[in-house]
């Protein structure tokens, strides 16, 4: 299954840019915004984190990984952004564990001082 809905990754790539206000910055719900990198930036940490998933899934020695990725996204929801979050970028992560590599069970380490939606 999707992490995010379809519609919502699309509004995202074609509506960022043409809405910046004079600020240069789009205000995406009481607590998030984006800007002209915004979108690029999402595609970026979702790589990463994808990236870091095959790394670790391909070692055979028991190689460990930390991602210190920007968005974290542990707070958007499937359908839009929320809490400073725009695409959920750990859920798609342990989505792509699930798709990509079989794995059926994938253990979260959030370290942040409140938890995560995803």
């Amino acid at each position: 299954g999707e992490v995010h809905n379809a519609g919502f990754v699309k509004g995202m790539r074609e509506s960022i840019v043409p809405n910046l206000g004079p600020s240069g910055s789009l205000k995406l719900d009481p607590d998030t915004y984006a800007t002209a990198s915004s979108y690029s930036d999402l595609l970026r940490s979702v790589s990463v984190a994808c990236r870091l998933v095959d790394e670790v899934a391909a070692s055979s020695d028991g190689l460990a990984g930390f991602g210190l990725v920007r968005p974290p996204g542990h707070h958007a929801v499937p359908t839009g952004p929320y809490g400073f979050c725009i695409f959920n970028t750990i859920s798609v992560a342990v989505r792509h564990a699930q798709q990509a590599h079989g794995l059926r069970r994938v253990a979260i380490y959030d370290f942040d001082v409140h938890h995560g939606n995803g």
